[in-house]
């Protein structure tokens, strides 16, 4: 089987792409995380509309492999049976939020995070394959994976907004980092207005109060 072509989109629930092995359907969940019945219930619908196929992205999103045409509404409405896929396509675009992986509940990254989502109507329309990383455990472990905005704990126990590239990051508080990433990704989108639709940060733009890492 003769391997795709890469695609400048990024699939979901609500727009599958076609791939070598039919169609291909991502579904991201929130906190990046599976409950066993949503564990079990992927499985099946895998088995039952796809071809069984399960892959995981780097980016702690799953894909169903192998739907056609007739089973993709079956499996979407499988899919939100299982609360894995949110109310609107706009809300599933903006879930790309990559979380430090041994957070608990309710501690600073799941807070965050919870807070972000609680949000995301806020956030401007932004490209595709945008995402953000919540790496605000005891020190970060996510600094190799691919985000554009990021929430840090700096070396001194301090809260980082940091953009994708950047050595230095803007100091917030819990109670404004949201606020702080929201503005941040409003001024990402009106400076890109018009570009291609993947484009992504490359020259980072906090200028004030800086801190390092």
């Amino acid at each position: 089987m003769s391997r795709p072509k890469a695609q400048g989109w990024c699939p979901t629930a609500f727009h599958p792409m076609m791939s070598g092995d039919g169609m291909l359907l991502r579904v991201r969940p929130q906190f990046n995380r599976l409950s066993l019945d949503q564990a079990l219930g992927l499985c099946k619908i895998a088995e039952q509309f796809g071809n069984g196929l399960i892959d995981f992205t780097s980016r702690a999103a799953v894909q169903i492999r192998g739907l056609t045409p007739a089973s993709f509404a079956k499996a979407f409405s499988a899919l939100q049976s299982l609360s894995l896929v949110p109310q609107t396509a706009s809300h599933e675009a903006l879930r790309g939020v990559l979380l430090s992986p041994e957070w608990q509940e309710n501690d600073l990254t799941h807070r965050l995070t919870q807070a972000l989502y609680d949000r995301l109507d806020e956030l401007p329309e932004l490209p595709a394959k945008f995402g953000f990383a919540m790496d605000t455990g005891r020190q970060p472990v996510l600094q190799s994976c691919s985000a554009d905005i990021r929430l840090e704990t700096s070396k001194d126990g301090r809260l980082l907004l940091i953009e994708d590239g950047a050595d230095f990051g803007l100091s917030v508080s819990q109670d404004t980092a949201i606020s702080a990433l929201i503005s941040l990704a409003h001024r990402f989108s009106k400076a890109v207005r018009g570009s291609k639709p993947n484009t992504r940060i490359k020259k980072p733009t906090i200028a004030a109060a800086k801190c390092t890492r």
